[in-house]
């Protein structure tokens, strides 16, 4: 976090990644988790609140979907589980705004558009993608030379680990317009 400053303060980013290190956990969990619904449950539900911190963290749905397509068959009644805790949060505000009077299904969600993050001209913020990218061949390098001696539970944890870089890595692109 030293290489980027905006890595080293307190913000809604550092809130959702702390967040979605939980929702990690229990998506490893539920490889032999017989009543897991609650469990599928609270990962959507913790997404859902994320997307209150920051709204683009809402694209870690598709984590929980394809992590649960990882992790466990496929049941109807689990997506829809998951489903139905993602929505909860806004259920909740929407309910709360209704009440209020100032319900609006367009002021609930923020637009969002995709576009280049604006970066600045520095040495170190062009050589830290490329000491970190060094960094992830060769994690990755020693844990294919390892993949072969784990159990299925670790192995899939690793590609949901996987599944998430690929996701956290896509989050920059999603910028807010500033319609929102």
């Amino acid at each position: 976090t030293s290489l980027f400053p905006g890595w080293s303060r307190l913000s809604s980013v550092s809130i959702i990644n702390t967040l979605l290190v939980w929702v990690w956990a229990r998506l490893s969990n539920l490889y032999n988790n017989e009543n897991a619904k609650t469990s599928i449950f609270n990962i959507g539900f913790v997404i859902g609140v994320a997307s209150f911190f920051y709204f683009p963290s809402i694209v870690f749905g598709f984590l929980m979907l394809i992590g649960l397509l990882i992790m466990r068959p496929l049941r109807l009644s689990e997506v829809i589980i998951s489903i139905m805790g993602l929505i909860t949060p806004y259920y909740f505000l929407g309910a709360y705004l209704f009440l209020k009077g100032h319900f609006s299904i367009t002021g609930m969600f923020p637009n969002f558009n995709f576009e280049l993050p604006v970066i600045k001209r520095n040495f170190f913020q062009y050589a830290s993608p490329f000491i970190i990218l060094v960094f992830i061949l060769f994690g990755l390098y020693f844990v294919q030379q390892n993949a072969t001696r784990t159990i299925i539970q670790v192995s899939k944890s690793w590609g949901i680990l996987v599944l998430y870089l690929l996701v956290a890595l896509m989050l920059p692109f999603i910028n807010l317009s500033a319609t929102s």
